[in-house]
């Protein structure tokens, strides 16, 4: 059932939706507000994009997609779904990208990219409200639990206006 109605918003309401965040992302227009707020922003993208990994798309270990590109695509992993979310909340939310490196229970280093803004923190793993203090505990827990509490958590950035990598 989640299946279909997955796909019937995606190829209906959602290519409707997605068309105006393309139009506002490309000409910075005005779009109402309800689609700036972060739950209607996570219902749409649960409902519209498709998780994938980069290797799996594109055929790369790592490929940072723009807000339009990943529009257009429908499909990425965690960096691609956190800049998509940050394009949109910026201006009302102060969004930010951070960015947390760790290795896993295999000594394999990875990492994972989320979204903050004034009051929570948005990503492919959901929408969380938060003070932004409590940001970096919240993020550490959401990816220690994925590792079975067996990772090591051990480097941690937010990203500038630019994308640009800052010490936190």
């Amino acid at each position: 059932m989640k299946r279909i109605i997955k796909f019937v918003f995606k190829y209906t309401v959602g290519n409707l939706l997605s068309k105006i965040y393309f139009r506002f992302l490309r000409t910075e227009k005005w779009i109402p507000d309800f689609m700036r707020k972060p739950l209607f922003l996570n219902l749409f993208a649960k409902l519209y994009f498709t998780y994938k990994t980069d290797k799996e798309n594109f055929g790369k270990e790592d490929y940072w997609q723009g807000a339009i590109e990943m529009l257009t695509n429908k499909i990425g992993d965690c960096e691609d779904w956190s800049i998509f979310f940050r394009k949109v909340l910026m201006a009302k939310y102060n969004a930010t990208l951070f960015y947390v490196s760790y290795k896993d229970i295999k000594n394999e280093l990875k990492a994972h990219i989320s979204c903050v803004f004034d009051h929570g923190v948005i990503d492919n793993l959901g929408l969380f409200k938060i003070a932004k203090e409590d940001v970096f505990k919240v993020i550490a827990k959401k990816i220690i639990n994925k590792l079975n509490k067996n990772g090591i958590l051990y480097i941690y950035y937010i990203m500038d206006k630019d994308n640009k990598p800052v010490r936190y």
